[in-house]
């Protein structure tokens, strides 16, 4: 099932199911060698290769291809499932720009959450500290949260005590 971008025309993405092609995967890992700084643990650009493919191969997984207009821009990658629980959630452009692409995260996202098949009440991202624009984007654009967040806010809250928290002013609970 093809997830559009909730912004349609003025981005053109679309996320389909992955469909592996010799083409398809030349660029996947040859991005991969070139940008090291997308896998947590130091590795030579072989060993990331044999990572991705690793990863999109595997039949645990599920992976979308993102196009937009006739190119192949990126993939959305979802892994260690465990349906009614929990997964982690990844994404890669290949232009490494982060512009435009919100809409379709969040689209995405809510597809996850609506599948009966996959049941989630929980998607979770794990993103390298020194990757702080990521970071960034992860929790003002996306909504993500450090694990616990939450539950210390309403600790805070429950015994009284008021502290500044620049998220909580973005954001709607």
């Amino acid at each position: 099932v093809a997830t559009p971008d909730l912004d349609g025309p003025r981005t053109g993405l679309m996320a389909v199911p992955f469909q592996p092609t010799p083409a398809k995967m030349q660029v996947v890992l040859a991005a991969v060698a070139e940008h090291p700084w997308w896998f947590n643990t130091p590795a030579s650009p072989e060993e990331r290769a044999v990572a991705a493919a690793t990863l999109l191969a595997d039949p645990f997984n599920r992976v979308w291809e993102v196009w937009r207009g006739g190119k192949f821009v990126g993939l959305l990658i979802l892994w260690r499932i465990q349906p009614g629980v929990d997964a982690v959630f990844h994404f890669i452009f290949f232009d490494q720009n982060l512009i435009g692409k919100r809409a379709l995260i969040l689209g995405f996202l809510g597809h996850l959450f609506a599948d009966p098949d996959l049941g989630l009440r929980r998607v979770s991202m794990e993103i390298p500290t020194f990757k702080l624009a990521l970071l960034s984007f992860a929790r003002r654009k996306l909504g993500f949260t450090f694990e616990g967040e939450a539950e210390v806010r309403k600790l805070v809250v429950q015994h009284g005590l008021r502290v500044k928290d620049p998220y909580r002013a973005n954001h709607k609970e």
